[in-house]
């Protein structure tokens, strides 16, 4: 197959990332294989590949991953072939330990990143432990699906962790990835929603995309003049 690897950690600028012939994945036991559809970029890749995080070399990056099941484990039973699912950043945890008991997985000694410690979704296959992939929804299309393995997942679940109630004030302090995704829900939610950015272009993106209130340059006085309950 096809993939995109990584060897040596080097400014995105040298095109360090490689198209090459890759082995195919072979699936363990409780493992699929995915016939790769899509995969998102994440900040994370970039950090990867210049080396301010440093993943297994060589590696083939991506952790925002949607396919298609093409092959399945001997001891598989969440799955069946032709599935649609989802991969995020979650490759594998040993799922005995005090931390995989509680859901924590990402603390587990023998947790392993997708695209860090085993290969991602840069490539036409991927292999997962069945237990950290998901179905994905038919109403969302792939390329709609895969930022929300990633950005989604860690944006909701901040958004959650806030205890931010229907209704209410919540700033957002930043305008990344995860953020562009809790304001749409923030607003489904019927929140007031202040955003605070030092980039002109991410300014005009919440202008533009989001109508939130007009409170969006570095006022902290004004902002602490709104008393939010919450802030992510």
């Amino acid at each position: 197959m096809k993939a995109a690897v990584l060897s040596r950690f080097a400014p995105m600028e040298t095109e360090p990332l490689q198209i090459v012939d890759w082995p195919h994945p072979l699936p363990g036991p409780r493992e699929i294989v995915l016939k790769v559809s899509v995969c998102g970029i994440c900040h994370t890749e970039l950090d990867e590949i210049e080396g301010r995080i440093a993943p297994i070399l060589p590696i083939v990056p991506g952790h925002q991953i949607v396919g298609r099941v093409n092959q399945l484990g001997s001891k598989v039973t969440k799955f069946k072939l032709g599935d649609r699912v989802g991969i995020g950043w979650i490759n594998s945890a040993c799922g005995k330990c005090e931390f995989c008991r509680e859901g924590n997985e990402n603390l587990c000694q023998e947790f392993r990143g997708t695209g860090c410690h085993a290969n991602g979704g840069y490539a036409q296959y991927v292999a997962v432990l069945e237990d950290f992939a998901s179905p994905i929804p038919e109403r969302f299309s792939d390329a709609e699906a895969a930022p929300l393995l990633c950005a989604g997942a860690i944006g909701y679940r901040n958004l959650r962790l806030s205890g931010v109630k229907k209704g209410q004030c919540i700033g957002l302090f930043g305008f990344g990835a995860s953020a562009h995704i809790v304001i749409q829900v923030a607003k489904f939610w019927g929140c007031d929603v202040f955003v605070f950015t030092r980039g002109d272009e991410h300014r005009t993106r919440v202008f533009l995309f989001y109508v939130i209130s007009p409170f969006v340059s570095m006022n902290y006085a004004l902002f602490w003049t709104i008393l939010p309950q919450c802030a992510i």
